[in-house]
């Protein structure tokens, strides 16, 4: 499973989903959290080069596990243990999420990017959509005419500087009271409003929390405009719908379905 470093490690499973299995490794008395992808990756557009060279950098700066060995090619990560439980395990109510997803999304943001070829790293949200959509056979005949439009709106926004991107904040990827960041398969480097954007889609916050999310991102330090936040809302929800559909019709999980089905319904009949 691994190189000759890790020779006669014990292994213990801890889960499986159809994206990856994951693992507690003990190796000369010390603990390692391991995750191994399932098959390629490729058709949701992760790169794992990519994955790495943000973890590392996260890494560094105390807010995500040391990596220990990482083989990008096979999309293996064997990485620092922590203890610490994830926040599905003690959740907040959703006011006091938003603060906290709010205050780490500014720190992470503030890394700095010296050194790193930006453009390799970069997020096109655009191509991202069009990678997404180009993959599903069941299609909403909503969906074309709504796509058509965000590329259009993405096409006339102005750029703004990179920063350090998750893509994916949420308490099943945050561990213990640091917290520790976790699931770095999407990160990339992209704009921070979209991300913000994102984490409010993704947990699948009301207006005061969405709201609450910005205020503690601009308390902590960050910089943002609330109105390039509201505008890639629904470009966000396109993205996870997207996403979600791919899922869907590889895996036939229907947890993926009820989230196309709730992202339809946020997307379409925001009203009903």
């Amino acid at each position: 499973m691994l190189s000759n470093r890790f020779a006669g490690a014990d292994y213990r499973q801890l889960s499986q989903t159809p994206l990856a299995r994951c693992y507690q490794m003990r190796h000369q008395g010390q603990d390692y959290f391991v995750r191994q992808a399932i098959g390629s990756h490729q058709f949701l557009g992760i790169d794992h080069y990519k994955v790495q060279r943000l973890q590392r950098l996260a890494a560094e700066a105390g807010l995500a596990p040391a990596l220990h060995y990482v083989n990008p090619h096979s999309g293996l990560f064997v990485s620092q243990w922590v203890d610490d439980a994830n926040w599905t395990q003690q959740p907040e109510a959703p006011s006091g999420l938003a603060d906290a997803l709010g205050r780490l999304l500014a720190r992470l943001h503030a890394l700095p990017l010296d050194g790193l070829p930006r453009e390799a790293l970069r997020l096109d949200v655009g191509l991202r959509l069009q990678h997404y959509l180009s993959r599903i056979c069941r299609r909403d005949p909503r969906i074309t005419p709504c796509y058509q439009q965000i590329q259009q709106q993405l096409s006339l926004m102005p750029a703004v500087p990179l920063v350090v991107c998750h893509h994916d904040l949420h308490p099943g990827n945050l561990l213990g009271k640091a917290p520790w960041l976790v699931d770095w398969e999407y990160a990339a480097l992209g704009d921070p409003a979209f991300e913000l954007a994102l984490c409010w889609v993704t947990n699948d916050f009301d207006l005061v929390a969405g709201t609450q999310l910005l205020a503690a991102y601009v308390a902590a330090g960050g910089r943002l405009e609330a109105e390039r936040v509201a505008g890639l809302l629904p470009v966000a929800r396109l993205l996870t719908l997207l996403w979600g559909q791919l899922l869907w019709e590889k895996f036939a999980d229907d947890t993926f379905l009820l989230l196309v089905q709730q992202q339809s319904q946020r997307l379409f009949n925001p009203e009903a």
